[in-house]
């Protein structure tokens, strides 16, 4: 029983998002793409990512392979969203979460078209 919580506690510590900052022309995007699960474990990362944000950004929030999200955790992007955003001039966008959570989407996901031709 006392590997089973090990093992639980272990997998719910691995990193909960993956963030990365594209550059473009019009300014800087930052996006936080969820883990499959993110659990109250790992909000105090969550909110320490979105508290570094700095002024004036722009951040996409997805949630599209997410299939569980701690209710506090929820919250915390519910605040981050509201509050902190408008005192920060941070645009937000959010992508993917599912209607239970009641966080309405926001953006449209990036869509890539390549083109191929063969001779």
């Amino acid at each position: 029983m006392i590997i089973s919580v090990l093992a639980i506690l272990r997998g719910n510590m691995k990193r909960a998002y993956d963030f990365r900052k594209v550059e473009y022309m019009e300014g800087d995007v930052i996006h936080i793409d969820l883990a499959q699960e993110v659990s109250f474990l790992n909000k105090a990362a969550i909110k320490a990512t979105l508290a570094s944000i700095p002024e004036d950004s722009k951040v996409i929030i997805n949630a599209a392979e997410t299939v569980y999200i701690a209710h506090d955790v929820l919250d915390l992007i519910k605040e981050f969203r509201k509050i902190i955003a408008k005192e920060k001039n941070i645009k937000v966008n959010l992508i993917g979460f599912k209607k239970e959570y009641q966080l309405e989407n926001t953006g449209e996901e990036e869509k890539h078209v390549f083109v191929q031709h063969t001779n």
